[in-house]
């Protein structure tokens, strides 16, 4: 056998203000597996990194036919901004060698939208929605609810789903 090439599958847009945001990346047979490192790239066609890590070790990983699953944790410090894409690329080491760059995961960091729960209910004769808190009580036998969805940036492509 020999290092198979790792891959990426579609990486979620997350805040690049995050403390650390975690993105799996998978190995596919091949042999075991002693490290990977990883390079973060602006989507904007350069060829420079951003960002390369140093290679992590893997003490763990055992030959094998089937999809080994690793974490590639990537915090606020290495220079991301809302309101960018990137690109990562990982490879991975064993046995005195490496394997070929995995593709390319294209990845966005947006702000964290927000999602607020409310319910009708009447408040001194008058029809009001109130936020759903913890520790709310809804009186009524049955309620109109409205999610309140908001982005919390202009340029965000998050979408309530």
């Amino acid at each position: 056998m020999a290092l198979t090439t790792p891959f990426i599958n579609p990486i979620p847009a997350f805040s690049a203000t995050d403390t650390s945001t975690h993105i799996e990346f998978y190995v596919k047979g091949g042999d075991a597996i002693t490290g990977y490192s990883f390079a973060v790239y602006r989507n904007d066609g350069s060829s420079t990194p951003l960002f390369s890590s140093q290679a992590t070790p893997v003490s763990n990983d055992i030959a094998s036919e089937t999809i080994r699953d690793f974490y590639i944790t990537i915090d606020n410090t290495i220079g991301l901004q809302n309101n960018n894409s990137y690109r990562l690329q990982v490879k991975t080491y064993g046995a005195g060698n490496e394997s070929a760059q995995s593709n390319f995961a294209l990845f966005q960091c947006y702000k964290n939208p927000t999602v607020t729960l409310q319910y009708a209910t009447i408040v001194s004769g008058q029809s009001v929605f109130l936020n759903l808190a913890d520790d709310a009580v809804v009186s009524q036998n049955t309620t109109t609810i409205k999610i309140l969805f908001n982005p919390n940036d202009l340029q965000s492509i998050a979408e309530p789903n």
